[in-house]
């Protein structure tokens, strides 16, 4: 493997460096934010904008429960998931920080990833 994509290295591959880190320019940066952002979010659950703060709490505090949950654990396990826990809140500032980036950098991303 010659990069990485994602905002942390995988633990099997840590002489692999992150593309985020080979890359120079603000412009450059924001766009390997963007596309960086589905290996963080992995298989996460969203809800719309405006949900109220205890639900959005009540439901953080329901998956940190379940991630603790010997049964569910074991059951991953046997079923060969990968489980790497990420907050709530830290995803929320993943998204935040690559959906801030300008239109024209989200523009320019599309267009190199053909998402358009």
């Amino acid at each position: 493997m010659l990069v990485q994509v994602g905002f942390e290295k995988e633990p099997e591959l840590p002489d692999v460096p992150l593309l985020l880190d080979l890359v120079k320019s603000e412009e450059a940066i924001s766009i390997v934010k963007v596309v960086s952002l589905p290996t963080a979010l992995g298989y996460g659950h969203w809800v719309a904008p405006g949900v109220p703060k205890d639900r959005l709490e009540a439901l953080r505090a329901a998956y940190a429960v379940t991630l603790k949950d010997q049964e569910f654990l074991k059951e991953a396990e046997k079923q060969g998931m990968v489980i790497r826990v990420q907050t709530g809140a830290a995803l929320e500032g993943l998204v935040r920080q690559a959906t801030a980036a300008p239109k024209a950098v989200l523009a320019k991303t599309a267009r190199i990833l053909h998402w358009n």
